[in-house]
């Protein structure tokens, strides 16, 4: 699991790579990253780089978007399959299973902090907008 160390290396790098390439914004998504997803958000702010991640919470801990599946659906649908392996279903024979419901979380203040508009249909389709 990564550290805090580790967090603000990762922050960096990012950063002067959207700078050297004149990007916009960079994907902070890997699930490594999970534990320490305040820590990304507060760096990806202070290094002014709207960071958006696969995990729709992101946006709560101030990151500017979070789009992603549901994590608990997915404990929910990792259950039932656990349940069947139980009772004698062969696993071979379980379903692969996508998440079938995702959600979108969109931080309009973190927008604001970094001198951006989040587009309207952000905003429309957002399952939740952190004012």
């Amino acid at each position: 699991m990564p550290t805090a160390k580790d967090c603000v290396t990762y922050v960096s790098s990012c950063s002067q790579r959207c700078i050297d390439r004149r990007m916009g914004n960079h994907l902070l998504c890997h699930h490594a990253h999970r534990r320490c997803r305040q820590l990304l958000a507060d760096l990806a702010l202070q290094n002014r780089l709207p960071a958006i991640n696969i995990y729709p919470d992101f946006a709560e801990k101030g990151g500017l978007i979070g789009y992603g599946p549901e994590l608990q659906n997915l404990f929910m649908q990792s259950g039932v399959l656990v349940r069947k392996a139980l009772q004698g279903s062969a696993i071979a024979d379980l379903p692969v299973e996508r998440p079938t419901r995702f959600r979108l979380v969109a931080n309009s203040i973190t927008a604001r902090a970094l001198g951006l508009t989040l587009p309207t249909s952000i905003l429309l389709s957002a399952d939740e907008v952190i004012e």
